[in-house]
């Protein structure tokens, strides 16, 4: 949109739409942990990609982008959880392998 810039708004009427889980503290804390170690693995590619040609082997960026998949399952498996989704409900939701 160019009034505002290319960004999308979501107003109150489509966020009251979306379901959220009361999901346990013990699941909220596992998600919370994910989460950080996500954005931990983010920044440190970012920080691998500035220096790549100076320091680091391009191997351990892939190592790194694999890490963060890894988590961002892992994360995914959280929510899924939260929202009590069955296997067939995830393979809607997530129809890759």
């Amino acid at each position: 949109d160019a009034d505002n810039g290319g960004r999308l708004e979501l107003g109150r009427i489509y966020m009251e739409q979306v379901p959220i889980p009361n999901a346990s503290e013990a699941l909220r804390e596992r998600i919370r942990g994910r989460v950080e170690k996500i954005m931990g693995v983010q920044r440190e590619l970012s920080q691998f990609n500035k220096t790549l040609a100076k320091y680091q082997s391009e191997s351990e960026g892939e190592m790194l982008k694999a890490r963060l998949a890894e988590y961002e399952t892992l994360l995914n498996a959280l929510v899924y959880e939260a929202y009590g989704l069955t296997a067939e409900e995830v393979a809607v939701v997530c129809p890759h392998p």
